[in-house]
């Protein structure tokens, strides 16, 4: 190991298996769309999430106080209550309910990562609350992207650049994976919106229709939410009372 921190990135989850997953925070990224809608809706009220890896286990979970959220292959399944648009994710819709949230590619990576110490969830929504919460963390961060179909998706790749940038001087990047990462923010953060137009997830996205949910993705700092996995759930790092949750999360819809 180089250095007495070590900064991992898998652009891929096919690269799980040459990482400290066991030693390591993971920091999960699935830009476009599910680490987003985790944060988001956990900044909107929602107390808690139960992330499930298939449909079948999503819908064996209905029932009182619960509503399901999420994804197959980008569109709503037609029996869920919610899709994978932090949109949809209002105060109004989710009020103090449980959700529980199916995605092609976040909630799948999910289940490959339990072995590790501590799991959180990372946005453009949340960076530098992500930052902050990472450069906390007394040992290895492993960034994991959650990509698409195990292939690299680009959103993923460059979120996760732009966390090597925040946290290279407290950390030391391992292998060359970082460094690639970090490039590809440094090629594409000052026009962040027409740099991940070329990224082919993006024009697969586009043709499910969900176009309008890109900008939206790409906010940055919306939340200081930091969500965290506790097996089953996924849960705010820092509960805060549920007025409050709704408050602010009704105050940055409006201003919408």
């Amino acid at each position: 190991m180089i250095g007495k921190k070590n900064l991992f990135v898998a652009l891929t989850p096919e690269y799980l298996f040459k990482l400290p997953v066991k030693a390591s925070l993971i920091i999960l990224i699935d830009i476009f769309r599910a680490t987003t809608t985790i944060t988001a809706a956990l900044h909107a009220g929602v107390p808690k999430l139960l992330p499930v890896s298939s449909l079948e286990e999503a819908r064996k979970s209905r029932g009182t106080g619960v509503l399901l959220g999420g994804e197959h292959k980008a569109a709503k399944p037609y029996d869920f209550d919610l899709g994978n648009s932090p949109l949809e994710y209002t105060p109004e819709k989710i009020g103090n309910k449980t959700v529980v949230f199916y995605t092609t590619n976040g909630t799948r990576v999910l289940a490959l990562l339990k072995e590790a110490p501590q799991i959180v969830f990372g946005s453009f929504w949340n960076i530098s609350a992500i930052e902050s919460y990472a450069k906390k963390w007394s040992g290895d961060i492993a960034l994991v992207c959650a990509g698409w179909r195990s292939h690299v998706a680009l959103e993923d790749a460059v979120f996760a650049g732009a966390l090597v940038e925040r946290l290279e001087n407290e950390f030391t990047p391992y292998a060359d994976d970082p460094v690639i990462a970090k490039m590809l923010w440094e090629q594409g953060k000052d026009n962040l919106y027409e740099f991940l137009r070329r990224g082919t997830h993006w024009k697969r996205l586009k043709r499910q229709g969900v176009e309008q949910d890109f900008e939206v993705c790409l906010r940055q700092d919306i939340t200081n939410v930091v969500p965290i996995y506790k097996e089953p759930y996924i849960v705010p790092l820092e509960a805060k009372p549920l007025s409050h949750a709704l408050a602010t999360a009704n105050n940055h819809n409006n201003s919408s």
